[in-house]
């Protein structure tokens, strides 16, 4: 009796966790309201909440903090509704991962990013990519999109193992190295326009070379698309730190690019290179990278830094298949010893035709080409002056957050003469007990299951002993 007992206590369970009828009771439980009922749950509805005019997320009420969730989802909304899982298509994580890249990017828009690494590098997948986009391209606020498609420099690569959306921060040290090899660079076409560069020796005079040279211009931190379809919004895309363009209606993007690095600014330069070449198949054609290595050091030392820096140079091979490959023709030159002092074989030379598309300069009638020459001596000064520079801002902002802090503890001790005598009044000695307010200790909530399994249990025993 006891084993057909069982069994039948068996089957009854199994119907109700396996039958539609559990839903009504787990409903009535789930939900933890005071009408109980059994009817089914109400609809979810969506708010379409206007677009806020600032993309800073500013304060809120509390009511609406909770619908929208978290601050990255206070500060924008999507133009069709709440963002949902459903309508973009993304999974939770996905999400998590394009709202922090969005909070990032607020945050250098209001210009919080005092403290913050140099190289700011979050995982992001394509589709997440494309969705930070376009989310931002819905934004209201065209300061803010014209900050993101214009000013703020970051890098991502759809093709990259590590797919990652690299935020550039500003530097001293990197923006006056990047500008004194600008300057260099524009004084000698300067010389090549004005017949005063050389070429094999001799002055060079050819009115051809001298009309190419007057299309070259630099440009700081251009954006360079990496994508086959140069149009995308959501192409790939790097900053940068110098690059120099050859004008043609027909040339999409810089000829020569220069990226500088060192150890707070740890960039891949040889895979930068390569994806700047072979992803413009070609259309950059050289690429200069700058490694300074650690340049703080100096700042733990008390004085300037006297380590190695090198440089590296790679070029695009055009092949007759139409392939474009890299080739580093200079690896790691040292152009600055670890003395400090200038290494004579450090010497950068380019040419002309350095900064010029191949197919371009194959459509230009026969030009000269004059070496373009920096000496280790330049670099090294180059280098001194941006170590220099660097150590001077920091000092100077150092001393400017010093001042802040004294003014607001200056701020915080002075108390005002007419308060004296209500601060010097003595605490009585039986202060009145503190009326604590006991907070009611929630519920856990009720298991619908069990609730099932108890039921039915009961059932059966009122059954046998209504038998028996």
């Amino acid at each position: 009796m006891e084993i057909e007992t069982t069994h039948r206590r068996k089957r009854i369970t199994d119907f109700f966790f396996t039958s539609k009828l559990v839903n009504p009771f787990r409903d009535r439980f789930s939900s933890g309201s005071k009408n109980r009922h059994l009817s089914s749950p109400a609809p979810i509805t969506t708010e379409t909440r206007p677009l806020d005019p600032s993309p800073l997320g500013q304060a809120q009420s509390s009511q609406s903090s909770q619908s929208l969730g978290s601050s990255v989802e206070q500060s924008y909304v999507i133009s069709q509704g709440t963002d949902s899982l459903a309508s973009s298509g993304l999974s939770r994580g996905a999400i998590a991962r394009r709202d922090r890249v969005f909070k990032e990017i607020e945050d250098h828009f209001a210009g919080k990013d005092e403290g913050k690494p140099l190289l700011i590098k979050r995982k992001l997948l394509y589709t997440e990519y494309r969705s930070l986009c376009k989310l931002i391209s819905e934004s209201t606020d065209k300061k803010f999109r014209d900050y993101f498609n214009q000013q703020l420099r970051y890098d991502y690569g759809r093709y990259e193992k590590d797919e990652q959306f690299v935020i550039r921060m500003s530097s001293p040290y990197h923006d006056c190295m990047a500008g004194s090899i600008n300057t260099h660079i524009t004084d000698w076409l300067k010389d090549v326009r004005e017949k005063q560069s050389l070429y094999k020796g001799k002055i060079c005079k050819d009115q051809e070379t001298i009309d190419v040279a007057k299309k070259i211009k630099a440009t700081l931190g251009s954006r360079v698309n990496l994508s086959r379809d140069t149009g995308d919004p959501a192409g790939d895309k790097k900053y940068p730190d110098l690059s120099f363009r050859f004008k043609d209606p027909e040339t999409i993007g810089p000829g020569l690019v220069v990226e500088v690095a060192w150890s707070q600014r740890d960039l891949n330069l040889p895979r930068i290179a390569r994806n700047y070449i072979e992803k413009t198949n070609g259309r950059v054609r050289t690429v200069i990278g700058i490694q300074l290595y650690d340049i703080y050091k100096s700042r733990r030392i008390g004085g300037l830094y006297t380590g190695t820096a090198t440089f590296s140079i790679w070029k695009a091979e055009y092949h007759s298949s139409g392939n474009v490959v890299t080739n580093c023709t200079v690896q790691d030159q040292a152009f600055r010893d670890a003395d400090g002092n200038p290494n004579p074989g450090g010497t950068i030379r380019l040419s002309l035709r350095d900064f010029i598309y191949e197919k371009t300069a194959e459509k230009i009638k026969a030009f000269q080409s004059p070496d373009l020459i920096i000496s280790p001596e330049k670099l090294s000064e180059f280098f001194v002056d941006a170590l220099e520079q660097g150590q001077a801002e920091e000092t100077n902002n150092k001393g400017i957050k010093a001042n802040t802090e004294n003014e607001n503890v200056a701020e915080q001790v002075a108390v005002p003469t007419h308060d004296a005598a209500a601060q010097s009044q003595v605490a009585p000695e039986n202060p009145a007990p503190q009326i604590v307010q006991e907070t009611e200790t929630a519920q856990p909530a009720p298991n619908p299951a069990r609730y099932v399994r108890n039921m039915w249990e009961n059932r059966l025993r009122r059954r046998q002993h209504s038998i028996h």
